[in-house]
């Protein structure tokens, strides 16, 4: 599974050259407004598209989040959505950030 995962995140994606149309965009800090994950902070850190999936937004998750066994994860480094799923999601742009770390590559 993390050799797949590792390939998936080394593909090459050329990236998105009209940012007027993301509503997501680098350095934008979202937080889950409800449900199970309310608090949990995103934070985008690269924006992509590709011709075949759509529009692409990187983010890292920043915890607490708690797996169904019990265990806490302190946040997950690099997620890659479509543009559309975090739009259906329940999110509220909450900051922006100076700097975005390079620890998600």
């Amino acid at each position: 599974m993390h050799a797949r995962l590792s390939r998936l995140f080394a593909t090459q994606i050329n990236t998105h050259t009209d940012k007027g149309a993301l509503q997501f965009e680098p350095a934008q800090v979202w937080q889950i407004a409800r449900g199970e994950y309310a608090g949990v902070q995103l934070l985008v850190v690269k924006t992509e598209f590709d011709n075949r999936l759509g529009d692409l937004i990187h983010v890292t998750i920043r915890g607490p989040l708690y797996t169904r066994s019990g265990f806490e994860l302190d946040g997950i480094p690099h997620l890659a959505f479509l543009d559309s799923a975090l739009q259906n999601s329940n999110l509220s742009l909450v900051g922006h950030v100076a700097d975005i770390p390079d620890d998600w590559k």
